[in-house]
C-alpha cells in the first residue's frame, strides 16, 4: 500500500525512485491478474469496514469505499461466498446491516496465510491515497495515460476517477502545470520542465510519500548526493539549515532523473545573464556540486542545470540560515524598507509592536535577500511542518499572514502558505522572548467582588493571595452595589462571583465561590496570558450575526458593516477600507474562518464582530463560514496581544469552530473562548 505521512527528519528518504517502483509495480499487477486482484482487493476493503460486534449499513459502507449501495450489496454476497472456507460468514439483519461472524478462528487466520492481505498492499485506498498515485503516475509518465489503465490499477469506478482527478487538477494547478485530456489518448500532465519538476519535488517533500521497493534501491543514492551537497558546501564555507539542504538533495536528485530519462531544463538567456551578475557565489557552489556528482552517476549537468541548481541553492536558504560569503546576503535599503512597513502594518492592524525588535528586524531581512529570489524566479520551497506551525504558532501565523500581505502588494503575486509559515517561525520566536521578559515583572492587581457578603469576599482574597500569590500584586474586596464608585485606574481585573450589568473599562472573569483544579488552572493561564478573551470591550452579544447565506464575501462584509453600524460609529468609508486591506492579500484562515479588518486604524473604539453562515461562502482561497470582522482604534488601552493570541487559537482550532458552525449563538462563542 502507498503510504502517506509527515516525516520532518527524514524527508530525503522520501524519493521518486521509489514511487516509480512502486507504480511499475502496479503495472504489472494489473496486467498479471486484472480481474482476481480487484475482487480481492475489494473484499479486503469490506472486511476492513466490518465489525465483529457491531452492524454497518450498506450506505455507510458505501460512503466509506465510495461505492453504491447496490454494489455493495452484490460484494457482501460474493464476500459470505468466499469467507466460508474460512471459518467465517457476513450476519445481515434487516434495518442493522452487516456483520462479519468467526466460526472458526484458526481456519479464518488462514486467509493471511495464503496471501490474502498481499495483494492490497499495493494498490492505493481512499480518496487521498488514490490521488496522491495519480498525481505521482502522471508527472513520473512522458506519454498519454488511458483512463481505463488508472481504473483498473485503483481498481474504482470511472465516477470515482473523475473526482480524483478535479482534486489533481486543482493540485497541479498551483505549479502552472495543467492536466492535458485528448480522446483515444487519455491523460497527461503538461508544463514547463521547471514547473514539473517544482510539482514533483515539492509533492514528495509535502507529503512524506514512501514507496518501498526492491527493484529500485534508492537509498544509497540519496545518501550520495546528501555528502556531496555537505561537503561541496563546508569547502566554500557555507552554512545551510537542514531542512533547506533536504530540498536541495531531493531537487538534484529529481534533476538526475529527469536528465537520464532525457528531459533537460530549459533557462532563459535573461536569467542565465542575471544568475552570472548576481549569484557568481551560487552558481560556483552548483558547479562544484555537479562535478562531483558527474563523478558518482552516469550523468552531464549542462550550463542550463546548473543555472537551475545555482537558483535552488541560493533561493533554499531559510531561517537561520548563515551564508559567509560576500555576494547574496547583501541586505538592500528596499529590503530593510520593506521589512518596516511589515512591522508597521503589524503594529496598525493588530496593535502588537515589534518595530523597534533590532534583532527581529535583521532576521527578516536575511530571511527576506533569499525569500525575494524564490519570488521572484517563482521558486517554492516546500514547508514539511506548516500544519504544525498553525496549530503551535497560531498567533504567530495570524501575524504573518498580515506581513505576507505587504509582500504580495509589494511583489504583485501570492504569497504560498509554506512561505507564511516560515516568517511565522521568526516571530514566534521573538514573541517567545518578548513573553518571557513580561511574565517576570507583570503582577496583575484585582477587585473581588462576592455576593455573599463582605466575609466571604475576605476569604476569597485570602484564597487568592495564597494560591496565586506568584501572580498577584494587590487583591481588593468589594461589593456589586459600589462598583460604580470605585477607581478602575490600577486594577487588571474584576473576579465576581455574580453576574455585573455595569459597563466598566476593565475585564470581567467570572469565578465560582470554592477553587476547583479546573478553576485553578484557567486563573493560571489567565494571570500568566493577560486580558480574559470574552471581554465585553472586545465582543458583545449586538455584534454576534447569524446569517443564512451570501453570495460573495462583499456582500458578506457589506451586511455586517451595516449591522456594526447600528451600535458603534464608523467612517464613511470603513466598508471601502476593509476592500482595500482585502486587495493586499488573503484574510481566510484554514478551511471556515475569515477575520477582515479595515486598513490600518480607521475607528473610534475597537471592537470584534462575528457572523456564521448557514452556507459557507468563497474568501480568497478557502471556504468560509465564520467570520470574524476586527476594527481597532488608535487608543491604548486593552492587551490587544492577549487578545489575538487566543483568537488566533480559536481560528486555528478546527474542532471549536466546528462546534460554533454547529451551535451558532453568542453563549456558545464565549463558552469556546473561554478556555482558549
Amino acid at each position: 500500500m502507498l503510504c502517506i505521512q509527515i516525516i520532518p527528519n527524514d524527508i530525503i528518504r522520501n524519493t521518486i525512485l521509489e514511487v516509480w517502483a512502486s507504480i511499475l509495480y502496479y503495472r504489472k499487477l494489473s496486467k498479471e491478474s486484472e480481474s482476481g486482484a480487484k475482487g480481492m482487493i475489494i473484499y479486503e476493503r469490506l472486511l476492513n469496514g466490518l465489525s465483529t460486534e457491531h452492524y454497518i449499513t450498506a450506505e455507510r459502507l458505501g460512503e466509506q469505499l465510495l461505492f453504491s449501495e447496490k454494489t455493495i450489496r452484490n460484494y457482501m454476497r460474493e464476500l459470505n461466498d468466499f469467507l466460508h472456507p474460512y471459518g467465517a460468514c457476513i450476519e445481515t439483519k434487516h434495518g442493522k446491516g452487516y456483520r462479519l461472524a468467526i466460526h472458526d478462528a484458526d481456519l479464518f487466520s488462514g486467509i493471511y496465510k495464503d496471501g490474502f492481505l498481499k495483494q492490497q498492499q499495493t494498490v492505493p485506498i481512499g480518496a487521498e491515497e488514490r490521488v496522491d498515485f495519480i498525481i505521482m503516475y502522471l508527472l513520473c509518465h512522458f506519454d498519454y495515460v488511458q483512463i481505463d489503465e488508472l481504473i483498473n490499477i485503483m481498481c474504482i469506478s470511472e465516477s470515482t476517477l473523475m473526482a480524483d482527478l478535479g482534486r489533481t487538477r486543482q493540485y497541479l494547478k498551483e505549479y502552472d502545470v495543467r492536466l492535458e485530456n485528448r480522446t483515444k489518448h487519455g491523460i497527461r500532465a503538461v508544463g514547463t520542465e521547471f514547473n514539473l519538476r517544482a510539482a514533483m519535488v515539492n509533492y514528495v517533500i509535502k507529503r512524506g510519500m514512501i514507496g518501498e521497493s526492491e527493484i529500485f534501491p534508492a537509498e544509497k543514492e540519496k545518501e550520495q548526493i546528501f555528502s556531496v551537497v555537505i561537503d561541496s558546501l563546508s569547502e566554500l564555507d557555507i552554512s545551510m539549515p537542514e531542512i533547506s539542504m533536504q530540498n536541495v538533495v531531493v531537487h538534484l536528485y529529481v534533476a538526475i532523473k529527469r536528465i537520464k530519462s532525457g528531459r533537460p531544463i530549459h533557462i532563459e538567456p535573461k536569467i542565465h545573464n542575471e544568475i552570472l551578475a548576481e549569484f557568481s557565489q551560487g552558481a560556483a557552489t552548483a558547479k562544484r556540486i555537479c562535478q562531483k556528482l558527474e563523478a558518482l552517476f552516469p550523468v552531464h549537468f549542462l550550463q542550463d542545470e546548473l543555472d537551475y541548481i545555482t537558483l535552488y541553492l541560493t533561493g533554499n536558504r531559510v531561517i537561520g540560515s548563515i551564508q559567509r560569503d560576500s555576494d547574496n546576503m547583501v541586505i538592500s535599503p528596499e529590503i530593510q524598507e520593506l521589512v518596516e512597513r511589515m512591522l508597521q502594518y503589524i503594529y496598525s492592524t493588530m496593535k502588537i509592536d515589534l518595530r523597534n525588535n533590532f534583532p527581529l528586524i535583521m532576521m527578516l531581512a536575511q530571511h527576506m535577500t533569499a525569500l525575494e529570489i524564490r519570488i521572484k524566479y517563482n521558486i517554492r520551497l516546500s514547508n514539511p511542518l506548516l500544519d504544525e506551525i498553525k496549530k503551535q504558532y497560531s498567533k504567530a501565523y495570524v501575524i504573518a499572514l498580515q506581513a505576507s500581505a505587504i509582500l504580495e502588494n509589494n511583489y504583485n503575486k501570492k504569497l504560498r502558505e509554506d512561505e507564511t509559515g516560515y516568517l511565522a517561525v521568526i516571530f514566534n520566536l521573538y514573541l517567545e522572548n518578548m513573553k518571557d521578559r513580561e511574565q517576570e515583572t507583570a503582577k496583575k492587581n484585582i477587585l473581588i467582588i462576592c455576593a455573599m457578603g463582605k466575609a466571604s469576599a475576605q476569604m476569597l482574597a485570602y484564597q487568592y493571595r495564597k494560591i496565586f500569590g506568584q501572580y498577584l500584586n494587590r487583591v481588593e474586596i468589594s461589593n456589586r452595589s459600589n462598583i460604580k464608585n470605585v477607581d478602575f485606574s490600577g486594577i487588571d481585573y474584576i473576579l465576581t462571583t455574580t453576574p455585573i450589568s455595569l459597563k466598566v473599562p476593565i475585564p470581567i472573569i467570572e469565578i465560582q465561590m470554592f477553587l476547583d483544579e479546573d478553576e485553578v488552572s484557567r486563573l493560571q493561564k489567565q494571570f500568566v496570558q493577560g486580558i480574559s478573551p470574552v471581554n465585553p470591550g472586545y465582543y458583545c452579544e449586538e455584534l454576534f450575526f447569524r446569517e443564512k447565506s451570501f453570495p460573495t464575501k462583499e456582500a458578506v462584509i457589506q451586511f455586517m458593516c451595516k449591522e456594526i453600524a447600528e451600535w458603534r460609529k464608523l467612517p464613511h468609508n470603513f466598508y471601502e477600507s476593509i476592500l482595500l486591506r482585502e486587495s493586499y492579500g488573503a484574510t481566510d484562515f484554514g478551511e471556515t474562518v475569515a477575520m477582515p479588518h479595515p486598513y490600518g486604524l480607521v475607528t473610534e473604539e475597537s471592537f470584534a464582530a462575528i457572523c456564521v453562515l448557514e452556507k459557507p461562502v468563497f474568501w480568497n482561497t478557502h471556504e468560509v463560514q465564520v467570520i470574524i470582522l476586527i476594527s481597532l482604534s488608535d487608543e491604548k488601552e486593552g492587551n490587544w496581544d492577549s487578545f489575538f493570541s487566543s483568537l488566533s487559537e480559536f481560528i486555528m482550532n478546527k474542532k471549536k469552530v466546528k462546534e460554533l458552525v454547529a451551535e451558532p449563538s453568542y453563549r456558545k462563542f464565549t463558552e469556546l473562548m473561554e478556555f482558549m
